[in-house]
């Protein structure tokens, strides 16, 4: 079983704790969308902008780091960085890490193999660019 954007029919999409419930539920995998902040950090939310998932307004890319942990992503929970899902699934399951823009691909690779989880991170994109290896 895959968690789609964590366990998020009980918890807010994209978040840890989203990701914490769909582990203690037992899942095979976990489902993550991937995007980067404007100072090129790869943080964890599905869609271009903050308006639906969060209490702030504006797109993701237009907002540093700092910009996104301010907004509340529901039940008090921030957009989380890739890099904390990563530390959250690790030993616990396959993660799926859906890149959502093609230049996300490199900061995302980069910090799976700092995380030494090549083995247990999928990325898959409807970007050909994004997971192309040449």
């Amino acid at each position: 079983m895959v968690a789609h954007r964590g366990a998020s029919g009980y918890e807010p999409e994209n978040t840890l704790r989203a990701v914490r419930r769909a582990l203690e539920m037992g899942v095979d995998a976990v489902e993550v969308d991937v995007r980067l902040s404007r100072d090129g950090v790869p943080v964890v939310i599905h869609d271009e902008t903050v308006d639906r998932t969060t209490n702030g307004r504006g797109l993701v890319r237009s907002m540093s780091v700092e910009e996104l942990r301010r907004l509340d992503a529901g039940k008090g929970e921030r957009i989380p960085l890739l890099s904390e899902v990563l530390e959250e699934v690790k030993g616990g399951c396959v993660l799926f890490a859906e890149l959502k823009e093609v230049d996300a691909a490199a900061p995302a690779l980069e910090l799976v193999e700092e995380a030494g989880l090549l083995d247990v991170v999928l990325f898959i994109s409807f970007e050909q660019e994004a997971i192309t290896t040449e």
